[in-house]
């Protein structure tokens, strides 16, 4: 039945300009579905169709394309490298609406590719197979994220290691690395310094057999952050020096096709602020969070609201309260622009530091654009 609900979009579909414009078409053609399906039968028909939708830039589906998904759909032994193409166009199109509008917007579309791109992968020519597995990789990898922002570390740390796996399969290093990396940072940020570190080793010695600058950057990164669990300040720092030499030498020449495509100054600086505020130093926290909040690209929303509100913490550690409830504040409001469970623990966390002086009327004007916001502390 999905690829009939998929034809059927493919049949009234305007032609489109884009293949964001695609994408917005078909949301809205399952959204009219649903006055005639009741909500559990459309997610069951949105699973492979949504997974399919061509976001090839330019242009809509030619004839052609529509039967090679369709029979690719019924007979896993049709997959070709057109089909790979499209299930991958969505792929990246759900990356960079999660960097703006967060998880909760594409977490059901990447579960419902990964489970098309698993059935297809039984019957996948032999030739297209490691490339299949490739997106499989880099489809359970995203999964991972969207799972840790949503604040769910069991089920991020699984789809990650079923990530590697399947990277490891495909002999795809890049892939592997990038797993590897998301699982350090995922048992970093939950206070896991020994398996962060271990999981960072292990990318570390993945890292020579590729020439991706931004994964080199990544593990550094990731690296870095490991060590500042684990209270080590000169490795810690040492790591960062590392990661920020690499972008330096890049001079800007990487690849937008990177796993860690996301990766920039802004961010790295962000990092290590969050990496200086473990290790009790908030002024030098402070200054790199301010550096990075100058160079962040404004399409990350969710990343730009975490460095707001660990410049806010720096400020509140530094003892300059009335600094860090505005600065909270900004970063409360971005958080809500890009929504995940994650984000909004930050926003308590920053709020809850405040508590010595709630009764301010600073903090009690924050609670009250809080409460407006709907992330009210209590």
């Amino acid at each position: 039945m999905g690829p009939l609900v998929y034809l059927a979009f493919l049949s009234s579909a305007a032609p489109a300009r884009s293949g964001d414009e695609l994408y917005e078409q078909f949301t809205k053609f399952l959204q009219e579905w649903a006055d005639a399906v009741n909500r559990r039968g459309l997610f069951q028909l949105s699973d492979q169709a949504s997974s399919t939708v061509a976001a090839s830039p330019g242009s809509s589906l030619d004839p052609e394309e529509q039967e090679r998904l369709t029979q690719a759909l019924a007979a896993p032994g049709r997959v070709d490298a057109q089909v790979i193409n499209h299930i991958e166009s969505i792929l990246q199109h759900c990356k960079r609406q999660e960097d703006t509008l967060g998880p909760q917007a594409v977490l059901h579309t990447v579960l419902a590719q990964r489970q098309l791109v698993n059935s297809l992968l039984t019957g996948c020519p032999a030739p297209l197979r490691p490339r299949l597995l490739s997106v499989y990789s880099d489809m359970s990898t995203s999964a991972g994220f969207h799972f840790f922002n949503l604040d769910d570390v069991d089920n991020a740390m699984h789809y990650c290691d079923q990530a590697r796996a399947a990277a490891h399969k495909a002999r795809n290093t890049e892939l592997a690395i990038y797993a590897l990396c998301s699982m350090s940072y995922f048992a970093s940020c939950h206070g896991k310094a020994p398996a962060g570190l271990d999981f960072a080793a292990a990318a570390q010695s993945l890292a020579g057999r590729t020439d991706d600058v931004l994964l080199q950057v990544c593990v550094a990164d990731r690296a870095g952050i490991a060590y500042a669990v684990d209270a080590q300040y000169k490795e810690c720092m040492a790591e960062f020096d590392r990661a920020q030499a690499g972008l330096a030498a890049s001079a800007g020449q990487v690849s937008p096709e990177s796993p860690a495509y996301w990766y920039h100054e802004g961010l790295l600086a962000s990092h290590q602020s969050e990496c200086l505020l473990q290790l009790g130093k908030p002024q030098e926290a402070a200054a790199k969070a301010n550096t990075g909040l100058q160079l962040f690209d404004n399409s990350f929303v969710g990343s730009l609201a975490v460095c707001t509100l660990r410049l806010g913490t720096a400020h509140l550690q530094s003892g300059e309260i009335e600094e860090a409830v505005r600065v909270i504040g900004d970063g409360a409001l971005l958080a809500t622009q890009a929504p995940s469970a994650r984000r909004t623990k930050k926003v308590r966390a920053a709020r809850a530091q405040l508590q010595p002086w709630e009764h301010t009327p600073a903090v009690q004007a924050l609670d009250e654009h809080l409460a407006a916001l709907g992330l009210g502390s209590r």
